[in-house]
C-alpha cells in the first residue's frame, strides 16, 4: 500500500517507487513533539522506519542551550516552549497567550480523500455554517441559444479533457488539539506516484462552541492532561475568538550534509524564473512575495542538493513549492549543526486572520518531491505531476495561437482584425486572440477597466461578427480581460466607487493608472461571473487571457477583518474561477500579472497555461524558459514570435525567435500585415513542424542538454508513457504525418571565430534503439543508437550569430 499505517508501532510510511517518507507519534510530554519527522527521500522498509522510531536522536544531541524540539525533527512545528526555529503555526488567544501546545487527538488514520472533505484545489476561510461556493440562480448547462458551448465546442461533446481530482487516493490524516484552548490542527498527507511527491496541508478550526461559559467541567477537562476532552469541553476563552498570526501549511525536513545548495527561480519583471544555484549558509534564507499574487521575484519554489554535488542527472534533490496565488512565503534554514529544514505557506505579513468558534481556515498544499537522479530528475516529476494532478484539460493539446497586441495596441478596428484573423488562419493557427483595447472607452490605460463590453467605435457591431468569422476560418476565439482591476473613468467605477481596496483617510494607490477591485465581497465576485458569463455567451469565446497588472497594497475591505484580505481576495478569485471552470470545462483560460507574476501551482489548478514573462526577446527569453520550465511542463508556458527588433534592439532571425517560441505553447504575436510573403510562407512551415512535434513538447519527457560551450543551449523532448502523449501521439501509416519519437532543439546565442559548430549529448533515448536523425533546416540525416547519442553526440553546425536547429529522431524498426 502507499501509506502503511502500523498503529502499534506509532508509525506510518509514505511511499512511491522511489522515495519514503516517514513519521511518527506519541503521547509523551509536551517538551516533545507530538508528530516527529522519520524520514524523506530514498525507500526505506517499515522496519526501518519503526527501528528508526526507537532512536531517540534528539536527547542524545540536545543541550541546555539548545532549541527544543528541533524544527527539523517536527512534522508541523508550532510557537510554544522552547521552540525558536522557523515554526508553522502562531496563534494569539482572547487572554493574550500566544503559545500552543499541541497534542495529538485520536490516533492517525488513512481515509479516501473522498472522505475527507476538503479538495486540495480550494483554499480559504470556511465561516462556520457558511453556504457553497456555487452561484444560485445560474444555468449550469452552458449553452447559447444556438446549442453550442460558449466555449466554442459542441454542449453534447463528452468533457473528459478536465483534470483528474487531485483529490481522489488515500490520506494520512493526523489531529492535534491544544492542551487547553479550543483549537485543533489537522495535518493531512497524500501522495503522488510519478512525481514521487508528498503533498500536505492543514486545516486550523476553532472547536469552541458561540456563547460558551467557562464551567468547572471544563477547568477540570483540561486539568486532566486528555488533550483531546480538553479541546472540545468548553475550555477558557470557548467563546472568544482567536487570531491566527502565522499558519504555514507544512515543514519539510531534508537530511544534513556539510556543503548543502539551494536552487531559487528569481529574478524581477521582464527577466522572471532565472535559475540561480549558490550554497546554502547558515542561517535563514527567506523567499517571498507580499503583493498579493505570488510576484515576479520568485517563483514559490526551492529546491536543496543536501550533499552539494548533485548534477542534471547525478544526486539527491528536495524540491517544495506551494500551491498558493496571493502573498506566500518559503523560509529555508540551516542551523550550524548542519540540520535543514523548509517551511512553506501563505505569508504571515500583515496577516491576522480571526476565527470564531465553528470557523475554519483550509491552508493551500505544499508539494514535496524527491529525486535522486539530479535537477533533469527533479524538473520530469515536476512535469508529471502538474499535468496528473494539477493542471486543467491535462490530455488536451494547447492549440497554436495568435495575438493582436504588437500589431495594433489599443489602435483597433474591425476591419483590421478581420484581416490579420484571415492571414493567421492561413499560417495554420488554431486560435484567434484580441488583447488589450477592444473594450468600452479603452484608447489609454487611463480608461475602461470594468466595462467589459466592446467598444462601440472600434466594433459597432459588436464582437459576434468576429467572433463568427474566426470561426469560420477553423479557429477558436478569445480575449483579454483584467476582471480584478478598474479604472476611476469607467462606468464600473461610477456606478460602485466602493468597491475598491482603500483606506479610509488616505490618498489612493495606483498602478498601471488603476484600482484594484474587492474580491473578498462576494457581491464583487458575483458581479465578476455575472458579466464574464455575458461577455462568453454573446462574443462565443473559447479563450479568456486574465491579467493583473498592479499589486495589492490597500488591504482593507468591509467584508473581511483586518488582515484577512490578503487570504480572501484568493479565495475569491478561485471562487470566480471554479465558476468559470464548472459552466464552461473546456474554456482556455491563460493566468497573467504584467507577465509572469501569477504562474504558480495554485493558478494552474484552474488556467491552462501561463505567460512567463512581458520580455518576448528571444535571447532572454531562453533563459525565462528554462527556469519556468524546471518546475512547470512545456505545456503550460505560452510563448510568442514577435517583430524585431523588439524591446531589446536585438535583430534576430524569425527562424531563432519562432524555434525559442516552439519549445512552449506556440504563438505568433506580429503584425502579420506588415510580414512579408517570406516570412509568411517561413511561418506556415514553422507551425506545421510544431504540430508534428507538439505531443512531444507538450506531453513528452523534458531534458536539457549540457551546454557543450558558452553561449549555447538545448532541450530534448522525448516520447513518454504520459496519457497526454498517448492520446495525441500521431503513428505511422495514418496518412497524417506521424509524431516522431523525440524533438531537440539547439541554439547558439553567440558564435566564437574558431567554431561553428557543438557536439549536443542527447540523452533520454532508448540505448539499443537506432534512430533516423533529421536536421529540419539542412535536410541531411542520419542514423545512430541512443546510446551513441547519449554518449558520443551529435555535432550541429550553428553558423552564425544567432542561429539554431530542430532536429527530429525517428526510431528504426
Amino acid at each position: 500500500m502507499p501509506i502503511s499505517l502500523l498503529a502499534e508501532n506509532s508509525v506510518a510510511v509514505l511511499r512511491t517507487d522511489h522515495a519514503s517518507y516517514a513519521v511518527s507519534w506519541d503521547r509523551r510530554s509536551t517538551d516533545d513533539t507530538p508528530v516527529r519527522h522519520l524520514h524523506w527521500g530514498a525507500p526505506i522498509t517499515d522496519a526501518d522506519a519503526v527501528a528508526l522510531a526507537a532512536v531517540d536522536e534528539q536527547q542524545r544531541r540536545s543541550t541546555s542551550t539548545a532549541a527544543k524540539p528541533r524544527a527539523h525533527s517536527e512534522e508541523y512545528p508550532f510557537f510554544g516552549g522552547l521552540r525558536r526555529e522557523p515554526e508553522a503555526l502562531k496563534i494569539t488567544f482572547a487572554d493574550g497567550v500566544r503559545a500552543l501546545d499541541l497534542q495529538l487527538a485520536g490516533e492517525p488514520r488513512v481515509v479516501d480523500s473522498l472522505d475527507f472533505g476538503t479538495t486540495s484545489g480550494v483554499y480559504g476561510p470556511r465561516r462556520a455554517g457558511a453556504a457553497g461556493t456555487g452561484t444560485a440562480g445560474t444555468d449550469a448547462a452552458g449553452t447559447d441559444a444556438a446549442g453550442t458551448d460558449a466555449a466554442g465546442t459542441d454542449a453534447g461533446e463528452p468533457a473528459d479533457t478536465v483534470a483528474g481530482d487531485p483529490a481522489l487516493g488515500e490520506r494520512l490524516i493526523i489531529e492535534l488539539v491544544d492542551s487547553h484552548y479550543p483549537v485543533k490542527v489537522t495535518l493531512s498527507y497524500r501522495l503522488h506516484e510519478a512525481g514521487d511527491a508528498v503533498i500536505r496541508s492543514a486545516v486550523i478550526e476553532h472547536t469552541g462552541t458561540a456563547g460558551a461559559a467557562d464551567t468547572a467541567d471544563s477547568a477540570d477537562a483540561a486539568d486532566s492532561g486528555d488533550a483531546g476532552d480538553a479541546a472540545g469541553a468548553g475550555g477558557a476563552g470557548d467563546a472568544a475568538p482567536i487570531i491566527i498570526e502565522k499558519a504555514f501549511s507544512a515543514n519539510f525536513p531534508v537530511p544534513p550534509w556539510p556543503t548543502p545548495r539551494v536552487l531559487t527561480l528569481g529574478g524581477m519583471y521582464g527577466a522572471e524564473t532565472q535559475p540561480e544555484l549558490s550554497p546554502l549558509p547558515a542561517g535563514e534564507l527567506v523567499l517571498q512575495s507580499r503583493n498579493g499574487i505570488p510576484g515576479h521575484d520568485f517563483l514559490p519554489f526551492v529546491a536543496v542538493d543536501p550533499a552539494g554535488t548533485a548534477t542534471e542527472d547525478a544526486g539527491e534533490v528536495y524540491s517544495v513549492a506551494l500551491a498558493f496565488s496571493g502573498s506566500w512565503k518559503i523560509t529555508t534554514h540551516r542551523s550550524h549543526d548542519g540540520e535543514v529544514h523548509v517551511v512553506a505557506g501563505v505569508n504571515d505579513n500583515d496577516l491576522r486572520h480571526q476565527l470564531q468558534p465553528g470557523d475554519r481556515l483550509e491552508l493551500p498544499e505544499a508539494i514535496g518531491s524527491y529525486a535522486p537522479d539530479g535537477f533533469s530528475g527533479s524538473t520530469r516529476r515536476w512535469h508529471r505531476f502538474l499535468r496528473a494532478d494539477v493542471v486543467s484539460q491535462p490530455h488536451r493539446p494547447r492549440p497554436v495561437h495568435y495575438n493582436s497586441w504588437e500589431a495594433a495596441y489599443f489602435d483597433l478596428s474591425e476591419q483590421q482584425q478581420f484581416e490579420l484573423a484571415e492571414l493567421a488562419a492561413a499560417l495554420g493557427v488554431e486560435l484567434f486572440a484580441i488583447d488589450d483595447g477592444w473594450f468600452a472607452a479603452r484608447d489609454t490605460d487611463l480608461a475602461g477597466l470594468g466595462d467589459w463590453f466592446p467598444s462601440p467605435t472600434k466594433f459597432p457591431r459588436g464582437m459576434r461578427p468576429l467572433s463568427d468569422r474566426v470561426h469560420e476560418l477553423g479557429m477558436e476565439f478569445g480575449l483579454w480581460v483584467e476582471p480584478e482591476m478598474v479604472n476611476e473613468d469607467s462606468d464600473l467605477f461610477r456606478a460602485h466607487p466602493d468597491w475598491i481596496y482603500a483606506w479610509p483617510n488616505r490618498p489612493r494607490t495606483y498602478g498601471r493608472n488603476q484600482l484594484m477591485l474587492d474580491f473578498s465581497r462576494p457581491e464583487v465576485q458575483d458581479w465578476a461571473i455575472d458579466t464574464l458569463e455575458t461577455l462568453i455567451r454573446q462574443a462565443n469565446l473559447d479563450y479568456l487571457k486574465w491579467d493583473m497588472n498592479r499589486p495589492l497594497v490597500e488591504a482593507n475591505s468591509p467584508a473581511a477583518d483586518a488582515g484577512e484580505v490578503w487570504l480572501a481576495h484568493v479565495n475569491g478569485l478561485y471562487r470566480v474561477w471554479g465558476e468559470l471552470r464548472r459552466r464552461h470545462p473546456r474554456l482556455w483560460l491563460e493566468t497573467c500579472a504584467s507577465g509572469g507574476g501569477r504562474e504558480d501551482i495554485g493558478a494552474l489548478r484552474y488556467a491552462d497555461w501561463a505567460w512567463p514573462s512581458d520580455n518576448t526577446d528571444p535571447l532572454e527569453r531562453l533563459e525565462i524558459q528554462r527556469g519556468f520550465t524546471m518546475v512547470n511542463p512545456a505545456l503550460t508556458m505560452a510563448s510568442w514570435v514577435t517583430d524585431r527588433p523588439g524591446l531589446s534592439g536585438r535583430d534576430i532571425p524569425l527562424q531563432f525567435r519562432t524555434h525559442v517560441a516552439m519549445c512552449g505553447v506556440l504563438a505568433l504575436a506580429g503584425d502579420l500585415i506588415a510580414w512579408s510573403e517570406d516570412e509568411h510562407s517561413t511561418a506556415a512551415e514553422f507551425v506545421r513542424q510544431y504540430k508534428q512535434i507538439r505531443p512531444l513538447v507538450q506531453f513528452g519527457a523534458q531534458f536539457r542538454l549540457d551546454a557543450p560551450a558558452p553561449g549555447t543551449w538545448g532541450v530534448a523532448y522525448v516520447a513518454s508513457a504520459d496519457p497526454g502523449f498517448r492520446a495525441n501521439r500521431v503513428p505511422a501509416g495514418t496518412g497524417t504525418e506521424p509524431t516522431p519519437d523525440a524533438a531537440v532543439f539547439v541554439f547558439s546565442q553567440a558564435m566564437m571565430h574558431s567554431g561553428r559548430g557543438h557536439r549536443f549529448r542527447i540523452r533520454g533515448l532508448h540505448p539499443q534503439t537506432r534512430y533516423l536523425v533529421r536536421h529540419t533546416g539542412s535536410g541531411e540525416q542520419w542514423e545512430f543508437s541512443g546510446e551513441f547519442l547519449a554518449g558520443h553526440g551529435l555535432f550541429v553546425e550553428l553558423g552564425k550569430h544567432y542561429d539554431s536547429a530542430l532536429l527530429v529522431l525517428t526510431a528504426v524498426d
